[in-house]
C-alpha cells in the first residue's frame, strides 16, 4: 500500500522529450517518479492542455477565496447558468433539504441551502463537465472514471450524513475528485501515441500517477489543502489519519470499502484503519447502513444526474 505523501514540488526539469516514456514502456530503466516527472515537465511546456474549471465553479471559488462570498452574490454568480440554477433550486427542494415551503428561485434556495452548502453543491454540480475527453478511444476509460467516482462520493455523502461526520455536502465533493488525476493523464497520454496505445501501461500510468497528478491538478485550480490530500492519500488504507477524529479521506476510503462489500459479499477485504475513526461504524454496520440507504442513493443521483 502507498505511504502517506504530500504533493511535491512542482518544478519543471531538462530532459529529452519521451525518452523518459520509452524508457517506462520498455521496462530499461524508467519508474513510475520518472515519468511523473516527464508528465509535469510536459503540462509546464504546454505540451498539454490541463481541463479548467467550469465558469460558475471558478466564479464560486474566486469569490469564496477573496471571502465576499454572500447570499446575494451567490445567487447572482449560479444565476448565469440557468442549468446549475434550476439544479440547485430542484436540491434544495428535494426531501434531502425541502423545508416548509417550495425553494421558487436560486435565491431562495441559496437562503435556504445557505452559502457554504450552495458553494459545494455547485462544484459538484460542474465538475462532470471535465470528465470529457474529444479522443473516442480514451471516452470509455473517462465515463468509467465518472461513473466510478459519482458512486463513491454518493456513498460518503451519504455515510456522512447518517453518521453525522463533516460537512456532507464538502464529502460529496471530495468524492467525486479523489480520482481526478486520471483527466490530465488521459490528457498527456493522448500527446504521447506510444503510452496512449499501450493500454496496459496506461492502466499502470493512471494507477501510479493518479494520486499525484490529481493533488497537482487541485492545487492548480485553488482547491484547499484537505481535498489534495484526499487525491493523494485515499489508496492508502492504513494511513494513520490527521486525528482520533474522521476527515474528508476517511469517508472516502469507507465509501470504497462499502461499495467492494456490497458488489461481492464473499470478498476477504481489510478494512480501511479510517473505519475505526467514524464513530459508531463498524463493516457489517457500514453495509447495513448503504444497503439501507437506497432511497436516499436513488435521490442523491437524481440531484446529481437531472437537469
Amino acid at each position: 500500500m502507498k505511504p502517506p505523501h504530500s504533493a511535491p514540488d512542482y518544478a519543471p526539469s531538462a530532459g529529452q522529450d519521451g525518452y523518459e516514456i520509452t524508457e517506462y514502456l520498455a521496462g530499461e530503466g524508467a519508474d513510475a517518479q520518472d515519468l511523473f516527472v516527464h508528465f509535469i515537465e510536459s503540462v509546464n511546456k504546454n505540451r498539454i492542455q490541463l481541463p479548467s474549471l467550469p465558469h460558475v465553479a471558478a466564479e464560486v471559488r474566486s469569490h469564496s477565496s477573496r471571502g465576499d462570498l454572500g447570499v446575494q452574490q451567490m445567487a447572482r454568480i449560479i444565476g448565469h447558468d440557468s442549468a446549475v440554477s434550476a439544479k440547485l433550486v430542484r436540491t434544495a427542494n428535494s426531501p434531502l433539504y425541502r423545508g416548509e415551503s417550495l425553494s421558487q428561485s436560486v435565491l431562495d434556495a441559496v437562503s435556504r441551502l445557505g452559502v457554504d452548502k450552495s458553494r459545494q453543491l455547485v462544484m459538484s454540480y460542474t465538475v462532470r463537465e471535465v470528465f470529457t475527453t474529444p479522443n473516442k478511444g480514451l471516452a470509455n476509460l473517462m465515463q468509467v472514471t465518472w461513473k466510478h467516482s459519482q458512486d463513491i462520493a454518493i456513498n460518503a455523502y451519504i455515510i456522512s450524513r447518517r453518521c453525522h461526520v463533516l460537512a456532507a455536502e464538502k464529502v460529496l465533493l471530495a468524492g467525486l475528485m479523489h480520482d481526478i488525476g486520471v483527466i490530465p493523464l488521459l490528457a498527456y497520454a493522448e500527446a504521447y501515441p506510444e503510452l496512449y496505445r499501450n493500454r496496459p501501461a496506461l492502466r499502470r500510468v493512471l494507477n501510479e500517477l493518479k494520486s499525484d497528478a490529481g493533488a497537482m491538478l487541485l492545487k492548480r485550480w485553488g482547491f484547499d489543502a484537505e481535498l489534495s490530500q484526499v487525491a493523494c492519500e485515499v489508496d492508502n488504507w492504513q494511513r494513520a489519519g490527521t486525528a482520533e477524529t474522521c476527515d474528508l479521506t476517511d469517508l472516502i476510503q469507507v465509501a470504497h470499502y462499502g461499495a467492494r462489500l456490497i458488489s461481492d459479499p464473499t470478498a476477504e477485504l481489510e478494512p480501511p484503519a479510517a473505519l475505526n475513526r467514524i464513530p459508531g461504524l463498524d463493516a457489517a454496520g457500514c453495509i447495513a447502513l448503504l444497503d439501507g440507504a437506497q432511497a436516499d442513493v436513488q435521490q442523491t443521483q437524481h440531484m446529481m444526474n437531472s437537469g
